[in-house]
């Protein structure tokens, strides 16, 4: 099954930053059976939508977003997010926020979503992680347990 981790950062794409939390996200989804590719896209919505679009399109059951989910300008991934969403999961979104809580309170600052892009056999499990490595743990740890359940669920 296809995954693909979408960072959504200007400083890891112009060489500022180093992409440790993709890396590590890419990682445990691989280690999970995934198939997994990384993609950087700066902090646009054009950009982040296009990634999204493309992710979907080329197969990706599961897409991961990294960053883009504060309230500066720039955290535009929410929004652009679910505008695909055809059913979101906000008890799974707060499991998340509690992971991340238990490390530090700047973990409530995230607005991430977790969703899926339809309710049938067709559905991708989309996720929103702040762009922490520490964050990318807690997002996967809760979710990894979960979407073979969620792909069960899509197919009845």
């Amino acid at each position: 099954m296809k995954a693909q981790v979408v960072v959504v950062s200007d400083r890891v794409l112009a060489g500022e930053k180093e992409n440790t939390a993709g890396l590590r996200a890419a990682a445990r989804l691989r280690e999970a059976g995934f198939s997994c590719d990384v993609a950087v896209v700066p902090e646009r919505a054009g950009d982040v939508d296009e990634a999204l679009r493309t992710a979907l399109d080329d197969g990706a059951r599961v897409v991961l977003t990294l960053g883009g989910t504060g309230v500066g300008r720039r955290g535009v991934v929410p929004e652009v997010t679910e505008r695909y969403l055809a059913a979101q999961f906000p008890a799974l979104a707060f499991q998340i926020l509690q992971a991340g809580l238990a490390s530090t309170p700047k973990a409530g600052l995230t607005r991430g979503l977790v969703g899926v892009t339809a309710r049938d056999s067709s559905g991708a499990v989309v996720i929103n992680s702040a762009s922490s490595r520490g964050a990318v743990s807690d997002a996967l740890d809760v979710m990894l347990p979960l979407i073979p359940h969620i792909f069960r669920q899509l197919e009845e």
